[in-house]
């Protein structure tokens, strides 16, 4: 399975990961704590 990563920087605090596969599209939102949210 192929997955294209694409990283979008929103500031110097929080960054929004996403990741398309051919499942779909997986939003991962990384916060400045250890906590991931999987959308």
């Amino acid at each position: 399975m192929r997955k294209k990563v694409v990283g979008l920087d929103l500031g110097t605090t929080n960054s929004v990961m996403a990741v398309v596969s051919e499942d779909g599209l997986e939003i991962i939102l990384m916060g400045t704590n250890d906590d991931q949210f999987l959308l």
